[in-house]
């Protein structure tokens, strides 16, 4: 099972909002184009979560990396990300940040275009942010 290389954008949430969700929800009120997605490079195994505060040149990315925590091809499927470090990229400006941890989710569907996450009760809905561009 391959959670699909290039960027995915969330396009559905439920669940009880995390600290992103309440400032991407914040943010959509300044600017309602404003995105949070997610990164994933099958190759490197590496990860990188970011989040529009006011369009893309302003937003907040987290980096580090993914492994699946057994060889089953079958969903769902149990993957753990290890976050290393963040910045805070306002334009030209870069502020890094002192984002670290490390946590699992469930991956309960993927396709080509459109990957379902679980993650302490929350569910996320992705679609890749190539077909959404054409869509729009």
């Amino acid at each position: 099972m391959a959670l699909g290389g290039g960027p995915w954008v969330v396009r559905y949430m439920r669940g009880k909002p995390l600290l992103w969700n309440i400032t991407y929800s914040t943010g959509r009120l300044i600017n309602s184009r404003n995105r949070a997605g997610q990164e994933f490079d099958p190759a490197s195994r590496s990860a990188t979560n970011l989040l529009e505060i006011n369009g893309p040149d302003n937003r907040i990315e987290a980096y580090g990396t993914y492994e699946p925590l057994d060889d089953n091809p079958v969903t769902p499927k149990t993957i753990r990300a290890n976050i290393r470090s963040g910045r805070l990229i306002l334009g030209s400006w870069q502020l890094p940040l002192p984002i670290s941890g490390s946590g699992t989710f469930d991956v309960m569907y993927v396709d080509e275009s459109l990957r379902v996450f679980r993650s302490n009760g929350r569910f996320a809905v992705q679609v890749r942010a190539d077909r959404l561009a054409a869509r729009q």
